[in-house]
């Protein structure tokens, strides 16, 4: 689930980590926001490779549990035309700092705080683990990480966007290798070239899956953190003023059993 601006001193990156981190900073520091047609639809931008939450498939159709929920709250319930497009995450918080697009689905940090409106209800609680290289699950300094704190002295793997992961471990961990993509991560998890990796889990497990990687990354027990999933506004956009609006679909749907259908749907 991130501005990489930020947070950077201490990190160690390499060539591509620090062109990505480039592209997201002229694209955040572009012009003002360009004028919206009257009536256009309203544009979220998602994480592209993001599941079970957002991911692209191979035509550019954008699918996942925040797609469902939105599309539902905003689309069906609130009468709001809906663009759903997946890009790299840093490009997508971007172009929603810079105006380019309405919104989209992520934890709201301080950073994001500062140029989007956030609702209060959240769209998904997601219970953030440790993935670590198999068959080091079981030293002494894994086997002790209950929270977040426990993670002191690690060597974690993190990817370009995770401001989460900037904002609440950069103090505690502050010798994290970085990589454009989680796949990128991951595979430096799974070459024992690093500790392990934090995120949330039940994006790990499916990605750690899908790489073929089940057998060289563990999945560590503890829930180290409960982070909530928010959906994050331009307050340029049209659709700011209308966050009390959301969070009322959004309370609704849990109420009838339309939430719960949507994750059943998911898996």
């Amino acid at each position: 689930m991130d501005g990489v601006a930020g947070g950077m001193v201490g990190f160690r990156m390499g060539r591509r980590a620090f062109l990505g981190g480039a592209l997201a900073g002229m694209l955040a520091g572009g012009a003002a926001a360009p004028a919206r047609a009257q009536g256009a639809p309203c544009r979220l931008v998602y994480f592209h490779d993001y599941a079970p939450f957002s991911w692209s498939d191979a035509d550019g159709t954008v699918r996942g549990l925040f797609v469902d929920v939105l599309a539902e709250t905003l689309g069906a319930r609130m009468g709001i035309p809906l663009v759903h497009q997946g890009w790299p995450w840093s490009r997508a918080q971007a172009m929603v700092r810079a105006g380019e697009a309405d919104g989209f689905c992520s934890v709201a940090t301080a950073e994001r705080r500062a140029y989007a409106a956030v609702s209060t209800e959240p769209l998904v609680l997601g219970p953030v683990k440790l993935f670590v290289p198999r068959g080091a699950e079981q030293r002494p300094e894994i086997t002790r990480a209950r929270r977040l704190e426990d993670l002191k002295g690690l060597r974690l793997a993190i990817y370009i966007g995770s401001s989460w992961a900037h904002e609440r471990l950069a103090d505690l961990v502050p010798d994290m290798v970085q990589e454009p993509d989680m796949a990128g991560a991951l595979r430096l998890v799974a070459g024992g070239r690093v500790d392990g990796i934090v995120d949330m889990a039940d994006v790990l497990r499916h990605r750690v899956k899908a790489l073929g990687l089940g057998l060289r990354i563990a999945e560590t027990a503890p829930v180290l953190d409960t982070v909530p999933f928010h959906l994050c506004v331009s307050r340029t956009s049209p659709l700011a003023p209308r966050m009390a609006e959301f969070d009322a679909a959004l309370r609704a749907i849990r109420r009838d059993g339309t939430y719960a259908a949507l994750t059943r749907r998911i898996g």
